[in-house]
């Protein structure tokens, strides 16, 4: 996969944790119900300034992307989330898999390489915060 490809797959990456993020926080009840209603809204406000910031930096770098396949392949990757949730735990679980996987995408371009210090900085600041997000899940769901 090339670059443009990948970085393509991290915004579509970021908009969906972003999607599910905000869904999990209208959903989470019971248990811990104040502690996961606040950490998911957390995430999904974090989540949405980076998706953002990745969207615009991916416009800067390559001209343009097609919004229909964004929403679409961000929607095709909340197919496999959790939908019949009986525990908050559930939610976190099923993000910690995504920021793993976003991480992944990170580490991909990063050892691609090419990119200006902006766009290295960039995905810096993303794995960054995506690790200590999984901190924080980690210590969520053990």
């Amino acid at each position: 996969m090339n670059p443009q490809e990948v970085f393509f797959k991290m915004v579509v990456q970021l908009r969906a944790m972003q999607m599910f993020s905000q869904a999990a926080h209208h959903l989470c009840s019971k248990a811990l119900f104040f502690q996961d209603h606040e950490a998911l809204g957390g995430f999904y406000e974090a989540l949405q300034g980076e998706y953002d910031r990745a969207a615009e930096k991916y416009v800067a770098l390559y001209g343009g992307y097609d919004m229909k396949s964004l929403f679409s392949q961000a929607a095709a990757k909340l197919q496999s989330a959790p939908s019949d949730v009986k525990e908050n735990k559930d939610f976190f679980t099923y993000l910690l898999s995504m920021e793993k996987e976003l991480c992944s995408m990170v580490d991909m371009l990063v050892r691609q390489g090419g990119y200006s210090e902006g766009a290295k900085n960039l995905l810096a600041d993303i794995g960054t915060v995506s690790e200590s997000r999984q901190y924080l899940i980690k210590r969520r769901v053990m």
